[in-house]
């Protein structure tokens, strides 16, 4: 009875905490404790167990030990394994964050450079304003980057989820298109869409990063995969029920098929140059999927390369939303 009474402290710790271990630890020594005070005091335990009886209890011990050791050695690796998986998931989820911040902290860095760089040379009041309005997009831009990086850290701890709410596309895309703006017309790119066609329509997302990581990565791909003096369309329409599609379509120079089989796939290289040789990460599609899957929606792209006769890609947004009745399909 003592051998298997010191078997506790073992198994609290193993299921529980240490301050479970402490507790066990101290009733199975007190326990044995009292045993051994009234042996030194001379206490004459009764003697019941037979002989058949005192060789089932060894055969108890030995075999017992045996099989319990090694369902401890067992629990304990499978604790370990699911230990190791869960630090495994958060330092992905940690990894993911740092891709979002680096990642989509370059563009409007870069934007804000850039309208600055357009206050200090113009002498024009107009121009002067025109560089500060960009400048000041890009940092806030940037603030609502960081923000949502922060809410995706307290989600990742368990601290906060994600809010999703019915958004405007008008309005993403007015932020799109002023976001952009300049990179648009320094490459001769013209960005389409129908505002008055497309208003109502509301998609069920989280919209900071909306408009930045998913619908901002997937314009940011089209301008620098499109070639000078042509066009990129937006349009939106019913799929299927309370499914909202939301394609952006490019006459860029398209993928080949090796990227696009593996563009969502964080070990494989699909990074490449745009048309005027600027440096990718291959880590916009992933970013813009990870979110997609936090919606609940999903993502598709379709691309012909530059060598086919019809080239571009069409990357599909298939997400929860709102459109309103009464008005024929976009073209």
């Amino acid at each position: 009875m003592l051998i298997w009474l010191a078997i506790l402290p073992m198994l609290a710790g193993i299921v529980s905490n240490r301050k479970a271990v402490l507790i066990w630890s101290i009733i199975s020594t007190a326990w044995a404790g009292a045993y051994l005070y009234l042996e030194l005091h001379g206490y004459q335990f009764p003697n019941l167990i037979s002989y058949q009886g005192e060789l089932l209890s060894r055969i108890l011990i030995v075999f017992g030990w045996i099989f319990l050791s090694i369902s401890i050695i067992y629990a304990l690796l499978i604790l370990t394994e699911s230990q190791e998986k869960r630090l495994a998931s958060q330092s992905k989820k940690m990894e993911d964050l740092f891709r979002v911040l680096f990642h989509d902290l370059a563009g409007p860095l870069s934007r804000s450079s850039i309208g600055l760089n357009i206050a200090k040379r113009e002498d024009a009041i107009e121009r002067k304003n025109h560089g500060i309005e960009v400048a000041s997009v890009a940092t806030e831009a940037m603030l609502e980057i960081t923000q949502n990086i922060r809410k995706m850290y307290a989600m990742y701890k368990g601290h906060a989820g994600t809010v999703l709410t019915y958004y405007p596309l008008n309005l993403a895309i007015k932020y799109i298109h002023q976001s952009y703006e300049d990179e648009l017309r320094k490459k001769g790119v013209v960005l389409e869409f129908d505002f008055r066609r497309h208003d109502g329509i509301k998609v069920l997302v989280e919209p900071i990063s909306f408009k930045n990581q998913v619908l901002g990565n997937a314009i940011s791909n089209a301008i620098k995969f499109s070639r000078s003096g042509s066009k990129i369309i937006i349009r939106a329409y019913p799929s299927d029920t309370n499914i909202i599609a939301i394609e952006v379509v490019d006459n860029g120079i398209g993928m080949p098929l090796s990227i696009l089989n593996s563009l969502f796939e964080l070990d494989k290289k699909t990074s490449r140059p745009g048309t005027s040789g600027g440096p990718g990460t291959g880590y916009g599609m992933l970013i813009m999927k990870s979110f997609i899957d936090l919606y609940n929606g999903d993502i598709k792209v379709e691309s012909r390369e530059d060598s086919e006769e019809e080239c571009g890609t069409i990357i599909k947004l298939l997400l929860k939303g709102q459109y309103p009745g009464g008005r024929g399909l976009p073209d």
